[in-house]
């Protein structure tokens, strides 16, 4: 299956890069991958090496957790810096159906990455460019904005919205296969190289990714 989802992103327009990051114009990429890929823990790999070489992180994973007060599982993000979880589902009952994504908890993720972002993180990790994003929401301006400053930008990318994700860096972003050693390599050039000085080489801007939302969804004025 990681294969496949390796050989589905050199299909997807999208090449994988095996230069240095700035060879694509700004650091950010999206790792394409098949449902059932172990994404969540390849990000939190990813996460662990670059806190070890000294880079600040910022970013989410997701984990599934018992919730004591239904007794069932849900699903949350949880903060790469300071380990805060969030429940990401609403509680409609069991006959529910279509999408559950909380949005007020999407914006609340939102909120606390950009305060996170603030003091000049070095790195952004977001566990999924998915649904949301690719209507417009999410945390598809957070991405945008943290890749218009310069951050380097890594994204689980699942392969049925790899056509979402193209769409959404128009040509600046690459797409890499689920590949511990080559996504850690990538990253740590992204970082080696990341700043302002390369934003302004390529006169980039959060709109340049065609995004006008304000984070969790909301759109910007």
């Amino acid at each position: 299956m990681v294969q496949e989802a390796a050989g589905n992103a050199e299909q997807s327009g999208m090449e994988p890069t095996t230069g240095p990051a700035n060879e694509v114009g700004v650091p950010l990429a999206g790792i394409v991958f098949e449902a059932g890929d172990p994404i969540n823990q390849l990000l939190l790999r990813v996460a662990e090496a670059l806190a070890a070489d000294g880079v600040s992180v910022a970013g989410v994973v997701q984990a599934r957790v018992n919730d004591p007060a239904t007794g069932r599982s849900n699903l949350v993000l949880r903060g790469l810096r300071d380990g805060w979880e969030l429940p990401i589902l609403e509680e409609r009952g069991q006959q529910a159906k279509g999408c559950r994504l909380d949005s007020r908890a999407i914006t609340d993720v939102a909120g606390r990455l950009e305060r996170e972002l603030a003091p000049g993180a070095g790195f952004l990790i977001v566990n999924r460019f998915g649904r949301a994003e690719a209507e417009g929401q999410g945390l598809r301006h957070l991405l945008a904005r943290a890749a218009s400053e310069g951050i380097p930008v890594i994204a689980g990318v699942r392969q049925d919205y790899a056509a979402a994700w193209a769409a959404f860096h128009g040509g600046l972003g690459v797409a890499l296969p689920p590949d511990p050693e080559r996504v850690l390599a990538w990253c740590r050039r992204a970082a080696a190289g990341a700043g302002a000085p390369e934003r302004q080489r390529h006169g980039m801007s959060a709109p340049a990714f065609g995004s006008d939302q304000a984070p969790g969804g909301r759109r910007a004025p």
